[in-house]
């Protein structure tokens, strides 16, 4: 995610913040800057006097706008990263042992380190997978609203009980809103299905803990 700088968004006042579905979050009225003059927040007046601060970290810009991206789609792609990056060398010190290039005591050091730290992985991610799941019930729910209304507006149109006016405005009003809705609601399925994979279904070794024979020599390969 590239970073966004304060000379960048500076001219984006007074512009609309929109998120990565193109819904409209509200107008940039102001950035913050820590005491150490590092741009931090985003500023956003949401409407009837209504404030919000975003983290610049969340914030990209593209094709000419300001855009937002949801925090559980920053959380997912952050804690793939660190569970690929734990694991992985978690593995490299398992071939590491088995090639005998480190003691069996360091190797054990190392792992329980890498261990805790993959523990800690795992439980932020039970946490995002019960988030992802939250804000999946949440746009399921505005998305079943949103279309109970259009098909009853139908229904009374076909009925001849509301005029093509009538039926215009409802259309106008709620399709434009669903788009948004179904794209966020395919991506989150397809975060948990991508989070909740198993290593192994994630192309990554499962990782074996092979014993070092303590009678056998460290082959350290030292360079210099």
């Amino acid at each position: 995610m590239s970073y966004v700088s304060e000379e960048e968004l500076k001219s984006f006042l007074g512009k609309d913040l929109k998120d990565t579905y193109g819904r409209k979050i509200g107008k940039i009225i102001g950035l913050g800057i820590d005491d150490f003059g590092e741009l931090k927040t985003l500023h956003v007046e949401h409407g009837s006097g209504n404030l919000g601060q975003y983290l610049c970290e969340h914030i990209v810009i593209n094709k000419g706008e300001v855009v937002l991206i949801p925090d559980w789609k920053v959380s997912s792609e952050l804690i793939q990263k660190e569970l690929d990056r734990v694991t992985r060398r978690i593995q490299a010190l398992g071939d590491l042992l088995k090639d005998r290039q480190i003691p069996a005591n360091i190797y054990e050091e190392l792992r329980r380190k890498q261990g805790t730290t993959l523990e800690e992985l795992n439980r932020r991610k039970q946490d995002l997978i019960e988030g992802l799941k939250k804000r999946s019930g949440q746009v399921d729910r505005q998305v079943d609203d949103l279309i109970r209304f259009l098909v009853s507006v139908k229904m009374e149109y076909k009925a001849g009980i509301v005029d093509d006016r009538a039926l215009t405005v409802a259309c106008d009003a709620i399709e434009p809103n669903l788009k948004p809705l179904i794209e966020e609601r395919k991506d989150l399925s397809r975060a948990m299905e991508k989070i909740e994979k198993p290593a192994e279904a994630t192309g990554q070794k499962s990782v074996a803990q092979t014993p070092l024979k303590t009678d056998e020599p460290i082959a350290l390969q030292l360079e210099g």
